[in-house]
């Protein structure tokens, strides 16, 4: 009986080791943010959505991506009535300077509206693609 009871224990003793692994295994993989699984070539897609008052999650994203040598392009998609000067100028220069300091081809695709601000931030692109429809 002393037996049957030990194997029991070393059983589930085993067994929750085997839980834990994986639980911690699975954990890990979640956790995993996207910058450490860039494992080849890819195109970084950001998206300028709405009336441009604020850059800085756009410009974060941006500045954190293009560092990456697996990032070999960049395309906006800008879908805004434009906003304030200041962040659509700053959006306007890290653009640019995505395309000469870090040598980055940038392509903005307007898709039904890109006026004012939201124009401007385009502006810093190599190209401007829009739809036929697209309000400039």
């Amino acid at each position: 009986m002393r037996k049957a009871v030990g194997y029991i224990f070393a059983f589930f003793g085993v067994l929750l080791l085997v839980g834990v692994g994986l639980t911690c295994a699975g954990l890990t993989t979640l956790l995993d943010l996207p910058e450490h699984r860039l494992h080849k070539s890819s195109v970084l897609l950001l998206e300028l959505d709405g009336v441009i008052d604020d850059g800085a999650k756009f410009l974060e994203k941006l500045r954190r991506y293009r560092k990456e040598d697996e990032i070999k392009g960049i395309l906006v998609q800008i879908n805004s009535p434009g906003g304030v000067v200041g962040p659509s100028q700053e959006i306007y220069m890290e653009l640019k300077r995505t395309r000469e300091v870090f040598k980055k081809p940038v392509v903005v695709s307007c898709l039904g509206l890109a006026a004012s601000g939201g124009y401007y931030a385009a502006l810093g692109a190599d190209k401007i693609i829009t739809t036929p429809g697209c309000m400039m």
